[in-house]
């Protein structure tokens, strides 16, 4: 077999927050967090380390109506910038979290890598595309809820 046969070519997503860097990074350095931004995903055994580095959670959901079990792991943590978090299943792959400045807020970015499905590449880059979705509606869902609303300017006396 050729070398990267049966693998799915990954992709990213990202959004706009209008929130401090800090905020929405310390949000996702919470596993138990993603159960309020991943409906029909169960986050549990949740235990974080001092260092972010050894943070581990286990997951629990249904793909096509089969039971799929997992855990991840950050691997690599670097405050306010960064969190790579690799997952136990195949399929799944891993995950780069990237933090950038921007405006007044903070740009998020997942790239998603992920690994074998059975050496066949359709129904791999079918499940790649429909975690790409997963991914973005996951984004949109942190946005709503850490986004800060803009401060209301008063209006002066007439």
């Amino acid at each position: 077999m050729r070398p990267g046969a049966g693998c799915v070519k990954g992709g990213s997503v990202a959004v706009d927050i209008a929130a401090p860097v800090g905020r929405v990074f310390n949000f996702v350095t919470d596993p138990a967090h993603f159960n309020e931004l991943m409906p029909g995903v169960v986050f549990s055994g949740v235990d974080i380390t001092p260092a972010g580095v050894g943070t581990t959670y286990r997951f629990a959901t249904r793909v096509i109506g089969i039971a799929v079990r997992g855990s991840g792991e950050f691997t690599e943590f670097q405050a306010d910038r960064h969190i790579h978090d690799e997952t136990s299943i195949a399929m799944e792959g891993s995950f780069d979290w990237w933090f950038e400045p921007h405006g007044e807020g903070v740009r998020v970015t997942i790239a998603h890598h992920p690994g074998r499905f059975w050496n066949l590449p359709v129904v791999g880059r079918l499940i790649a595309d429909s975690y790409l979705r997963a991914d973005r509606k996951m984004l949109e869902r942190l946005k709503s809820t850490l986004e800060v609303a803009a401060p209301r300017k008063r209006g002066g006396t007439s």
